[in-house]
């Protein structure tokens, strides 16, 4: 294929390409600012003693894959950090009769029902759950990953479907264990309704 050479318009190097480029962006291999080769190549070829970069397919196929190859990193790295130190939301769900108080410490979840039903039909993050109850304390659910807030002001509560009150009752604190207590309130009213809620920390 016939090559040419021409200089970049950022740093004036002069740059050595293949014609089938002719058109096409490009970055400069050293200022690395992007540029378009151009479609008439310059009359006058390289001086004596001028530094030349060549850019060839094979070149530009392995900074292309290089380049990719680095956004690839960025990402998961992005996503790894969110992940880790990013909000870590849990979405409760449950058919509620009654008062039923939620609580969260570490990698644990429980309920203690107060009065009228057990509640039923329970699911977390979308995942179905029945407990075993021992009287009116479910058996633990484990959560991953553990329910471990920073501080009492990172704890989010975000009520989603209840005709009732769903409050937090107590934030967590080294006195309570970094326990979180979240009420749900439909006593009072006639039959059962859903509620749901979201909480993030």
């Amino acid at each position: 294929m016939a090559e040419f050479t021409f200089p970049c318009p950022q740093c004036n190097q002069r740059i050595q390409s293949d014609a089938s480029y002719v058109g096409l962006q490009i970055n400069c291999p050293v200022c690395q600012k992007a540029i378009i080769v151009p479609p008439v190549p310059p009359p006058t070829a390289a001086g004596t003693g001028e530094r030349m970069i060549q850019i060839k397919t094979s070149t530009l196929r392995t900074v292309t894959l290089l380049g990719a190859g680095v956004l690839v990193a960025v990402g998961i790295l992005a996503l790894t950090i969110h992940l880790l130190a990013g909000p870590k939301p849990l979405t409760f769900k449950a058919f509620v009769d009654g008062v039923d108080v939620v609580k969260l410490s570490g990698r644990n979840l429980w309920i203690e029902h107060l009065y009228d039903q057990l509640p039923s039909r329970m699911s977390i993050n979308g995942k179905k759950w029945n407990p075993v109850w021992d009287k009116n304390t479910s058996a633990n659910y484990e959560l991953n990953p553990a329910f471990k807030p920073s501080n009492a002001d990172s704890v989010k509560l975000t009520k989603r479907t209840g005709r009732g009150a769903i409050i937090i009752m107590e934030e967590p604190t080294p006195g309570n264990d970094g326990t979180l207590v979240i009420r749900l309130d439909d006593g009072g009213i006639g039959g059962a309704d859903w509620y749901e809620f979201t909480v993030s920390w």
